[in-house]
């Protein structure tokens, strides 16, 4: 005759197995969706940081020349979207908003940025009164700003030319 032992411990169920089983999908899914989630929030903001980065290049490329002008005689054009001067060496300078580029043209136009959403050039003389006067302009406004999700690519500065 064969003995029953019990001891009174007891397996574990199908039961059981299936609903660890799916508590923890459960928990994983979550998991995941959390995880998804800050990546793609890492990944938009080093999109965004790097545009922004681009967009105050730009800015200090752009400011840094101007501020180079010699004098009043040295602009022959000025409109709100592009501005074409001598710079320094005597080379004609173009900068222009065509389409949402902002281009640079020194013989050969070349992309600045894209995505411009605004590129706005404003003129002062030495009161601080508009002008569209080339030989009264004392200084520049520039509005810059880039196509960018969250809106945070916009730039705005007044560039005082150091003229002879």
């Amino acid at each position: 005759m064969v003995k029953k032992i019990s001891c009174g411990c007891r397996g574990y169920t199908l039961i059981e197995f299936v609903v660890v089983i799916v508590v923890l999908g459960v928990i994983v899914a979550l998991v995941s969706n959390l995880l998804g989630r800050a990546f793609d929030s890492y990944f938009h903001n080093q999109e965004t940081m790097q545009r922004q980065s681009a967009s105050l290049l730009v800015m200090r490329y752009l400011t840094g020349e101007l501020k180079r002008i010699r004098a009043p005689s040295d602009l022959i054009s000025a409109t709100p979207v592009s501005i074409y001067f001598k710079n320094e060496k005597g080379r004609l300078i173009m900068y222009s908003l065509i389409g949402n580029r902002l281009m640079r043209d020194e013989g050969g136009a070349r992309v600045l940025a894209d995505k411009v959403k605004t590129f706005t050039l404003s003129y002062f003389d030495v009161s601080g009164s508009p002008t569209t006067n080339l030989q009264n302009i004392a200084y520049f406004g520039i509005n810059f700003a880039t196509q960018q999700a969250d809106g945070r690519g916009e730039f705005n500065t007044l560039i005082y030319p150091r003229y002879e």
